[in-house]
């Protein structure tokens, strides 16, 4: 069973027993959760890894002088 036909049955539950794999990492459980949420389409999963991901990756980010919208 695939993601697509998992959503499509109602069966995720399924999917995540048959997919899930054991990780040594601490977190391993909670990141597979995100990975689930994320694939299918939560925007609450979506919302928070781009939070996320553009607090990390801006936060040394410079503006060029004359291509803000304010100038």
């Amino acid at each position: 069973m695939n993601l697509k036909e998992a959503l499509k049955n109602h069966t995720l539950d399924q999917f995540i027993k048959e997919h899930e794999i054991a990780d040594p990492h601490p977190d391993g459980e909670s990141r597979f959760s995100k990975l689930v949420d994320l694939m299918a389409g939560s925007l609450e999963a979506v919302s928070e890894a781009l939070d996320e991901a553009l607090s990390e990756d801006c936060d040394e980010t410079q503006t060029r002088r004359g291509s803000s919208k304010d100038v």
